[in-house]
């Protein structure tokens, strides 16, 4: 099996909530809100093998792990990347590397909060 994670898996976000303030954990549109069954963050595995998620906490922080089959993305990894455009605004790319060398950019989402912390 293959760690997804750490490639960034590369799967499709179906629905994503920012916060309302830009947390200061993250890069900006990185962060993702989930509050009980009101907000929620969903994304879609388009590969052609099933994955397996398994999360879990420890002292405070919340550990994710997705796998699937060791053929699923071969010599391929992703980069986010956070640009700011204005003083609380952020547009993500994702960036697709094939062999070690960038073959994609897809635009992800646009941000703007309202505060910082």
């Amino acid at each position: 099996m293959k760690n997804l994670v750490d490639n960034l898996a590369g799967l499709k976000t179906v629905y994503r909530a920012p916060h309302g303030k830009k947390v200061w954990y993250l890069p900006g549109g990185l962060d993702a809100t989930v509050y009980g069954s009101y907000t929620d963050f969903k994304f879609k595995n388009t590969y052609q093998y099933p994955i397996y998620i398994n999360a879990y906490t420890k002292n405070n922080y919340v550990y994710i792990s997705i796998w699937s089959n060791s053929k699923v993305n071969e010599n391929v990894y992703y980069k986010l990347r956070s640009v700011k455009v204005g003083t609380l605004s952020y547009k993500v790319y994702r960036d697709k590397y094939e062999n070690g060398k960038l073959t994609k950019t897809e635009y992800v989402n646009s941000t703007k909060y309202f505060d910082s912390y």
